[in-house]
């Protein structure tokens, strides 16, 4: 009987790549908050990485993350008030640097 291939399947945010010669690489993305530089990580799944930004994202404001004028804040340093006016929460400013 002849020897078959190893086959490796990766799977990166998403996509499977399917390598019958080896490991490759592949550029992938994550999120870090901007204020407390906090690392997103989906509790659910334990992702931390994915293989698009906008997934990354989409994936990261369903758990109260979001980006404002290209910066992205963990649900725990901000907040909005009375007029609608982005409050960043300057106390975890660095917290995990």
């Amino acid at each position: 009987m002849p020897k078959l291939p190893q086959i490796a399947v990766i799977a990166c945010g998403g996509f499977l790549k399917l390598n019958t010669m080896g490991f490759t690489k592949q550029e992938v993305v994550g999120i870090e908050c901007d204020n407390c530089k906090e690392y997103y990580i989906n509790e659910d799944s334990g992702f931390s990485v994915w293989a698009y930004e906008s997934d990354a994202m989409a994936d990261a404001s369903n758990k109260g993350w979001i980006e404002e004028n290209g910066k992205h804040y963990c649900d725990k340093c901000f907040h909005y008030n009375d007029e609608d006016e982005l409050i960043i929460n300057a106390e975890r400013t660095n917290e995990n640097s």
